[in-house]
This record gives structure tokens, C-alpha cells and sequence, in this order.
């Protein structure tokens, strides 16, 4: 199917696919204090993640916003096709690092997809990407530190490689929003969150083998350090953390 930004009702016809979206006009790109573009966005993500589209149409007279943004170059875009009266590049969009998220953080954020990169089967001294997607059943009532873990399988707190980090790093809305609309406290009921790419390299002596990549969500306490929230996994079970499955380190 064909996923397209800015009023290209057209495309459907010369592409000869249907469309994945049911937003395709520039409604998404009213300002801040014209419309409220926050549902509108979180509904074309949605569809972005699932349509999963192969072919994207890029009008440049429209900047995508941040999210979006990260969402389609993540797919590793690759230009196919370019029109010129249109000002529209078509790019080939590559879903095989996406991967279907479960479970939630406190019964307010539901993990719905991550992204994995470059793989499940890795080097010791490699670098894997994970880019978590959320979306907020209710507003939290604390900003959360985030974190994803590469742990032993049968031991979450035997760490073999981690990052810790605010779990968005994109406005929802304008690029030059404050850093404090990032945090979880301001993620509103409906919202879709492309978060924080998190980025863990495996130490070069690490023994071949399988190991549980694990994320989840906790607070911080300046003064007593860090504060356990309740995680619910797939199956509905109370659990320390979410499974992100399983990376092997080849020999």
C-alpha cells in the first residue's frame, strides 16, 4: 500500500495501490493554537505502524514532524522513484527490524512495537539500537526514567550491557517545544510515542550465547535514588520488566 504526506489524493490513481492512511492532507501540519494536530498525528502513526507500508510518498512541500520523522527513517527509506511536477519522492520503506511490542508500565503505557537494530544475532563488541513505541492509556503521574537491558536469561539484575535515559527525546507537536513536554507527565490519553533510540554496545569479552533484552520504566528519586513501578507482561502477569525477546552473540 502507498502511505503519503501533504494532499496527494492523485497518487492513488498513478501508483495503482490503495492508500494506507486516513489522514492525507495538510491538517497535519496546522499549528499549534489553530487545531489541536496531537490525535491527528497519533492516528497516522498508527496507521504507519499498522499498514506497515513498503512505499512511501514524500511531497517536499511539507516537512514531516519529528516523530514521524524518526518512524520512516527507521525503515531505512530508499529513494525509487522521484516526480518532479509533483515534488514528491517515492521511498521503499524496510519493516525488518520492527518487532510487535506487549505489556505496560504501570497500566498507563502500553508497549506496542520496538525496533531492533541491526538484529538478534550479533558480535561481541557490536552496538544494537532499540527504539520503543508507546501509547499512553492515561496520563502518568510522574516523569519516568526508561531504560533497556541486555541481561543474563535466567538473571535480569546480571547486566551485560544497558542504557538508562528519559524515554522521549521528540516533541510531540513543534520542533522547538520545551524539554519538559518530553517527559511522561505531559504525554496525554491517546498519544503514540516514537521514543528515545536507546543504544547498548556488548562488551568485547562477552561469551557466546543467548541473552534477554528487557525494558521498563522506573522513578527517580533524587534523594533515595530509584523507585520500582508495577509492569504487567504479555500473558497480564505482574513482572520486573518487559521481554524485548532474545539476542545471541555469536561465537
Amino acid at each position: 500500500c502507498l502511505l503519503n504526506w501533504g494532499w496527494l489524493a492523485g497518487l492513488t490513481y498513478l501508483a495503482d495501490v490503495d492508500p494506507c492512511a486516513r489522514i492525507m492532507n495538510e491538517g497535519n501540519m496546522i499549528p499549534r493554537g489553530v487545531y489541536d494536530v496531537r490525535p491527528l498525528r497519533a492516528w497516522y502513526l498508527d496507521d504507519v505502524l499498522t499498514k506497515q507500508p513498503t512505499l512511501f510518498a514524500r511531497q517536499l512541500t511539507w516537512n514531516l514532524f519529528p516523530q514521524l520523522d524518526r518512524l520512516i527513517a527507521l525503515r531505512n527509506p530508499r529513494p525509487v522513484f522521484e516526480d518532479a511536477d509533483l515534488r514528491t519522492r517515492y521511498f521503499a520503506l524496510d519493516w525488518s527490524t520492527y518487532h510487535t511490542g506487549a505489556g505496560s508500565v504501570n497500566g498507563e503505557l502500553d508497549l506496542i512495537g520496538y525496533d531492533l537494530a541491526p538484529g538478534r544475532s550479533v558480535a561481541a563488541g557490536d552496538t544494537i539500537s532499540v527504539t520503543l513505541i508507546w501509547r499512553v492509556d492515561q496520563t502518568p503521574d510522574y516523569a519516568y526514567q526508561g531504560y533497556v537491558h541486555l541481561v543474563q536469561p535466567d538473571n535480569p539484575a546480571a547486566k551485560i550491557a544497558t542504557h538508562d535515559a528519559a524515554p522521549a527525546d521528540l516533541p510531540f507537536i513543534l520542533p522547538d517545544d520545551s524539554p519538559e513536554t518530553l517527559a511522561t507527565d505531559h504525554w496525554r490519553a491517546g498519544d503514540l510515542v516514537v521514543g528515545r533510540t536507546y543504544m547498548l554496545t556488548i562488551p568485547a569479552e562477552t561469551p557466546p550465547g543467548d541473552y534477554a533484552l528487557i525494558t521498563g520504566m522506573y522513578r527517580w528519586l533524587e534523594a533515595d535514588g530509584f523507585q520500582a513501578v508495577p509492569h504487567t507482561g504479555a500473558a497480564g502477569d505482574a513482572v520486573s520488566a518487559l521481554a524485548l525477546g532474545v539476542v545471541t552473540v555469536a561465537d
